[in-house]
C-alpha cells in the first residue's frame, strides 16, 4: 500500500521541485522590486490573467485531457506520454523546447498516476506565472 502512495506523490514532488528551481533562478537573477512594479501594473493585468490561467487550462484540457484520454484504449502508457509531450513541445518550440518537454513529461506522469487534470492545470499556471515574472523582470533590466 505504501508503494502506491509513493508512486502517486513522485510526479507531484518532481513538478514542485522543477517549479521551485525556476523560481529560485528568477529571484536570484533579478531585483525583487521589479516584480511589484511590473506585474501589478494595469497594462499587464489582462495579458497576465490570460497567460497564467486561461491558456494553461485550455492547453491541459487538450494535451493531457484529450490526447492522453482519447488514446487510452489504443496506446500504452509511455506511448501516450510521448505523443502528448511531442505535441506539447512542438506547440511551445519557439521558447525553450527542452523546458517544455520536461514540463510535459512531468505533467503527463501526474495526469496518468493521479488522474487529476486540475493539478496539471494548477502546476502549468504556476509555471506560466513564473515565466511571465521572469520575462517582465528581464525586460525591465534591459531597458
Amino acid at each position: 500500500m505504501s508503494g502506491g502512495i509513493i508512486k502517486k506523490i513522485e510526479p507531484t514532488s518532481l513538478a514542485l521541485a522543477f517549479i521551485t528551481l525556476h523560481l529560485a533562478y528568477i529571484l536570484n537573477t533579478s531585483e525583487s522590486n521589479y516584480i511589484s512594479e511590473k506585474i501589478f501594473s494595469i497594462e499587464h493585468y489582462l495579458a497576465f490573467s490570460i497567460l497564467a490561467t486561461i491558456i494553461p487550462m485550455l492547453e491541459e484540457i487538450f494535451f493531457r485531457g484529450l490526447l492522453i484520454g482519447s488514446t487510452k484504449e489504443g496506446l500504452k502508457t509511455y506511448a501516450r506520454m510521448i505523443l502528448s509531450s511531442v505535441a506539447f513541445t512542438a506547440f511551445h518550440y519557439s521558447g525553450n523546447p527542452l523546458n517544455a518537454a520536461v514540463m510535459s513529461i512531468i505533467l503527463c506522469r501526474i495526469r496518468m498516476t493521479q488522474e487529476n487534470i486540475l493539478l496539471c492545470i494548477a502546476i502549468h499556471s504556476i509555471a506560466n506565472t513564473m515565466l511571465i515574472i521572469y520575462i517582465l523582470i528581464n525586460r525591465t533590466n534591459l531597458g
